[in-house]
């Protein structure tokens, strides 16, 4: 009759054996943890600014239709543009004896600039159906506007009240904003941006910014 009995001690070898060989997590090989590690350390891609939208093609299209059939068909680009939010439903362009809707009205302000590089300004709303042009001695971007005055207030140099600008002019800046750096490099690229001069009618500020408002420099 076949017997078991003489096995065993060869079935408890292999069980023996094969706990020594099968490796714990304990000892995984170093390799794997570090590569781990490593990952986990690795820079993380910028997140994206969430204040910047870009701005529909449908509503540049018309805007430089508009355009063209003022001045011809000559070749024209976007420029600047930026989402502001207007003071009425005329987008704070309504003439003396125009009745506008008192309602805050979101849109953009959207640059065009022809082959000759002059800047037109235009403000729409946000759907594109109410489209003007602006005549404004100057165009800069309300919420830059706000940008700048909030840094005056903060350095407690004078009150939001008080402040106005003065001047202000689009700009294609290097990589130090025109104001030169201290170890005299500057990138050679070409940032849109504004020169703003702010103030409370005492003094007065000069400032170079992007065109959003995320660059803002004091030139002293």
């Amino acid at each position: 009759m076949f017997s078991l009995t003489r096995f065993v001690p060869l079935i408890l070898s292999v069980s023996v054996l094969m706990a020594c060989t099968v490796p714990s997590d304990a000892d995984s090989p170093a390799s794997d943890s570090s590569d781990l590690d490593q990952s986990t350390e690795m820079p993380q891609p910028d997140m994206p600014n969430s204040e910047f939208e870009p701005l529909p093609d449908a509503i540049a299209e018309e805007i430089k239709v508009q355009l063209s059939e003022e001045i011809g068909d000559v070749p024209l680009r976007i420029g600047r543009y930026s989402r502001e939010t207007w003071s009425d439903g005329c987008l704070g362009l309504g003439g003396p004896a125009e009745l506008c809707l008192a309602v805050l009205t979101e849109g953009w302000q959207v640059e065009v600039i022809d082959s000759s590089d002059r800047s037109y300004f235009y403000r729409t709303d946000l759907s594109g159906n109410s489209i003007r042009r602006s005549t404004l001695d100057q165009n800069l971007p309300p919420s830059l506007r706000d940008r700048i005055f909030q840094m005056v207030v903060e350095n407690g140099w004078a009150t939001a009240e008080n402040l106005a600008i003065v001047e202000a002019e689009p700009q294609l800046w290097d990589g130090c904003y025109g104001i030169p750096s201290e170890d005299g490099a500057c990138p050679d690229i070409g940032i849109l941006g504004w020169r703003a001069v702010v103030s409370d009618g005492n003094q007065s500020w000069i400032y170079h910014t992007d065109n959003t408002g995320m660059v803002i420099r004091l030139k002293e």
